[in-house]
């Protein structure tokens, strides 16, 4: 096992879309959907160079967002791949490239994302975006 399987990644999950349910624990597939903007595969960050809180705070909505954790496994065993793309704010930056804006409506892009809710380990937050 390589040491990026063995790791957690972080997802931004928006308050105000309700895509998480602090009632019952569960995260919504659609808080892993690529957006417009999401062109090269939807943004996550490796835990181990970045907090929660720093995820959660570095939104810009203002109603916030909670921050959802998963194993980097859930997404190397459904067929997905983590592309590190750090930048300077977020040295942990990364996309998956199999989950982008061109293929939100596949069949394919809907199970994957729900495998991905299904492996949500843990959910920090809500916190206040700051930018």
């Amino acid at each position: 096992m390589n040491r990026l399987e063995e790791e957690h990644i972080l997802r931004r999950v928006l308050v105000s879309r309700n895509w998480y349910d602090p009632n019952t624990g569960r995260v919504s597939p659609n808080a892993f959907r690529a957006e417009k903007h999401d062109t090269d595969g939807i943004s996550v960050s490796l835990r181990r160079l970045r907090s929660a809180k720093q995820e959660g705070e570095s939104g810009r909505n203002p109603a916030g967002y909670h921050v959802a954790e998963l194993p980097t496994s859930a997404v190397l065993t459904n067929s997905m791949t983590i592309e590190p793309s750090p930048v300077p704010e977020n040295p942990g930056h990364a996309h998956i490239p199999e989950l982008n804006y061109e293929n939100r409506k596949e069949d394919i892009s809907y199970e994957r994302r729900q495998a991905l809710a299904d492996a949500v380990t843990g959910v920090h937050g809500p916190f206040t975006g700051s930018k």
